[in-house]
């Protein structure tokens, strides 16, 4: 079944396109009126942020989700999503002091680290409010507000950096932050979030019942922004050129997600998606190779538009296509894999990728190797990676059939 047909698509497709290209627009200003530095620590915010976003957001949403858009109607669905306004909130209050503590010891300075965890609330709280306007197929609503988020953090990130200059980094977070909750702020449920001892604590359970998709979303969302990862701990420099690239290739991953998974959130929902009916499909074949091409044009331009024409890191171009392809192809499959409720099988196997991935890279920095060698054999992994995953579900779907 498919959520929503595509008419009067404009808004959302503005949306999409404002998500993908705003991130990218902010660091190029930040870096035209504020230099590197600048653009640079504001990339490696986006990354913490991210990260926190993922770790903390481990699918408290999912009871309720299965509940209100499942194909059996289910009674007490207010409790129910009580109970999930209370475990988020609880999530975001117990990571936000973990990254404030990150941002201080990686930068040294303690505003920055309180504008960073209050940055990082709304965004979490946000993409909670993009996801339910997804679900309920409100999506001409969903890119509106992404537009207006968008347009406001671009130009407010704009105005710091011409204002400030190389001191813009406060000023710029504090924008991103005040876009989110002009944008969304209104669509938040502010009276479902925890006013009683209760509300925590009931919080806290659906946290610890769902302790097997925390880990599977700290796993995954290492794995995704593993790359950066590694460029910000080699060097920290090259993170707004880098995020940049990625930025602009992650037109593949956003072509999948709109073009096939997008339009089937209930069938994968209700377990009905195959392998067969991803390999099989030529819309698959056809979105994955146009937006592969569209990111290696995107990517060229921005690295002309970041450094002139003496432009650098061109060599990563293939190993980012290589890398976002294969995380396309994943998105998929893990979405099969996810709503089949083979999730502890997920958690081994994105658990032994990190541990081979970690090692493999220790390997190759204790030879004096550079991030960008590191980067290349990732790549090589996440290809691995998404082979494990289909003999998985292969061999899955012969032991049900035998059965």
């Amino acid at each position: 079944m498919i959520i929503s047909k595509l008419r009067s698509e404009w808004p959302y497709i503005s949306g999409r396109v404002a998500a993908l290209l705003s991130r990218p627009l902010m660091l190029l200003a930040l870096k035209h009126w504020g230099g590197n530095d600048l653009a640079a620590t504001v990339a490696v915010v986006f990354l913490v942020t991210m990260l926190a976003s993922a770790v903390s957001g481990f699918d408290t949403h999912r009871g309720f989700y299965q509940a209100y858009f499942g194909d059996q109607p289910v009674r007490g669905l207010r409790p129910s999503y009580r109970l999930y306004c209370g475990a988020t909130t609880l999530q975001v209050v117990l990571v936000s002091p973990l990254l404030a503590v990150f941002v201080l010891y990686r930068f040294g300075d303690a505003a920055l680290a309180a504008l960073v965890a209050v940055y990082f609330s709304s965004e979490r709280l946000a993409d909670e409010a993009q996801r339910f306007l997804i679900f309920t197929g409100h999506r001409q609503e969903w890119g509106g507000r992404i537009m207006a988020k968008a347009m406001l953090q671009l130009a407010g990130v704009s105005v710091a950096a011409v204002l400030l200059g190389p001191a813009a980094t406060h000023l710029a977070v504090g924008v991103l932050l005040v876009g989110n909750f002009v944008a969304y702020g209104a669509k938040l449920p502010w009276r479902y979030l925890p006013a009683r001892w209760q509300d925590w604590k009931t919080g806290a359970a659906a946290c610890l019942s769902q302790r097997l998709f925390w880990l599977l979303s700290m796993v995954t969302s290492f794995i995704s922004y593993l790359d950066r990862v590694v460029v910000m701990l080699f060097q920290q420099t090259d993170m707004a050129v880098y995020t940049l690239l990625v930025s602009s290739m992650s037109i593949v991953q956003n072509a999948v997600d709109y073009f096939f998974v997008s339009l089937r959130r209930r069938e994968i929902l209700q377990g009905q998606l195959s392998l067969s009916g991803v390999f099989r499909n030529r819309r698959f074949y056809l979105t994955l190779g146009t937006a592969a091409l569209a990111g290696c044009v995107a990517s060229w331009v921005m690295l002309r538009l970041y450094h002139g024409q003496q432009m650098e890191h061109l060599e990563l171009l293939p190993v980012v296509l290589l890398s976002q392809t294969a995380l396309s192809v994943t998105l998929v499959l893990r979405e099969i894999i996810y709503w089949n409720h083979s999730v502890q099988r997920l958690v081994w196997l994105e658990g032994g990728f990190i541990a081979c991935t970690l090692a493999a890279a220790s390997a190759l920095r204790a030879m004096g190797q550079g991030y960008e060698v590191v980067l290349g054999m990732i790549s090589v992994f996440f290809t691995l990676r998404m082979g494990l995953m289909i003999l998985g579900i292969s061999r899955s779907n012969n032991q049900a059939a035998i059965t």
